[in-house]
């Protein structure tokens, strides 16, 4: 049986129990033909054959590599074409001090060394060599696999740049890991972040994983990540980012769904928008879905994203996601992370007020009374709500 951790995030996909021989059988829907179902096995030859190109020749490295485990101070920085000694900036030199502090053996793969000259040389994996020694010393014994085949040349060019080949090779040939099986990674092994980020995506009921057979496909995690880390929506335990005030979140994706239909958010929107919902709780002013939907709703017809058109700037509405993170989606800042994008939206929000019907009373009610007992002090109608979001003046104070 899966890990229930597995189980809750995967459902039935959670149930795999597969040989590497049984795995390359998997029947998948092939790309130029979503009807046509073919094994991994096939699909790789239709890939080789797009490419023009057939399977790479079997070569045995038995008798020229070995995997052995080798002295750090037996090692030699490779003198890789055009490398440089990554001790020269304070940058370089805080990633070796960070994988030096955080050394774990369990996660340690093999470095790739070239015997040459009758010297090693680290083709790959400096970095784990230098925080290794930095930790142990020494005699520190470290993984390698050593390739003996320029055990008799000297540092020639044709040396040198194979060994140099390698090392690019090996690093832009890893695949980096996808969002999901990042956060999914992290989730299972309990980190609080990870918890926020992935049970959120459930409770918004957007599909998160890499299979796109449930829709909308949403896929950008970090954003999420981002406001856990901004502290712009309150978190617990038990409850993720639900925030202690309110469900601002879900909130955000409820609302993209009924205006935008299943079109993906735009990780922008998602960010201004929680740090609006974040800005009106923190600061005792409530607003409530049917609020935020009334100025979205209008926000297709109130002409105030610029746009070029025959040569001139012109106002449209906000048709989609896209449109309103492109217009509002600035950057964060200011105090729990409100963007300069709630100052439009703010603008968004007179505007309905001043002139779509309807909109005082819609709009006025939950609101702060401090805003409107200041614009009735203040006795002028100049005194927009935008004004008094980054700049509350007080009855007291006028």
């Amino acid at each position: 049986m899966p890990n229930k951790t597995y189980a809750a995030i995967l459902g039935d996909r959670a149930n795999i129990n597969l040989s590497l021989s049984d795995y390359i059988q998997q029947q998948v829907k092939h790309n130029n033909n979503k009807n046509d179902m073919m094994s991994l096995e096939t699909e790789y030859r239709v890939f080789l054959n797009s490419k023009k190109s057939t399977k790479p020749k079997f070569k045995d490295i038995q008798d020229t590599h070995k995997l052995k485990y080798v002295r750090v101070g037996d090692l030699w920085y490779s003198p890789k074409v055009n490398a440089r000694l990554r001790t020269g900036t304070n940058n370089d030199r805080k990633k070796i001090y960070s994988l030096a502090s955080e050394w774990n053996n369990d996660y340690l793969d093999a470095i790739h060394v070239q015997v040459i000259d009758g010297k090693y040389y680290v083709g790959e994996g400096m970095k784990r060599a230098t925080a290794a020694t930095l930790n142990f010393g020494p005699d520190y014994l470290i993984p390698c696999l050593v390739d003996y085949s320029n055990q008799n040349e000297t540092l020639t060019n044709k040396v040198v740049k194979k060994a140099n080949n390698i090392f690019e090779s090996i690093n832009n040939g890893r695949d980096r890991l996808d969002s999901f099986t990042y956060y999914f990674s992290l989730y299972v092994q309990g980190d609080k972040m990870a918890k926020a980020v992935i049970e959120t995506m459930l409770r918004t009921e957007y599909n998160f994983t890499p299979d796109s057979d449930n829709l909308p496909q949403y896929n950008g995690l970090k954003t999420i990540e981002k406001i856990y880390k901004l502290g712009i929506s309150g978190d617990s335990d038990s409850v993720s980012l639900e925030n202690k005030r309110g469900p601002n979140i879900q909130t955000v994706f409820k609302h993209h769904r009924e205006v935008y239909g299943d079109e993906k958010p735009h990780n922008s929107y998602i960010l201004t928008y929680v740090a609006f919902l974040h800005h009106f709780d923190s600061d005792n002013l409530r607003i409530t879905e049917k609020q935020l939907n009334f100025v979205m709703e209008n926000a297709k017809t109130m002409n105030i994203r610029e746009v070029e058109k025959d040569g001139y700037m012109v106002k449209v509405g906000i048709k989609t996601g896209d449109d309103f993170a492109s217009k509002w989606g600035l950057g964060l800042k200011g105090k729990s992370g409100v963007p300069q994008g709630m100052k439009l939206i703010s603008e968004l929000w007179n505007k309905c007020y001043d002139n779509v019907p309807g909109g005082k009373q819609i709009l006025q009610s939950n609101i702060d009374t401090n805003y409107f007992s200041s614009l009735v002090a203040k006795g002028s109608s100049d005194y927009k709500y935008s004004d008094y979001l980054f700049n509350p003046l007080y009855p007291k104070d006028v």
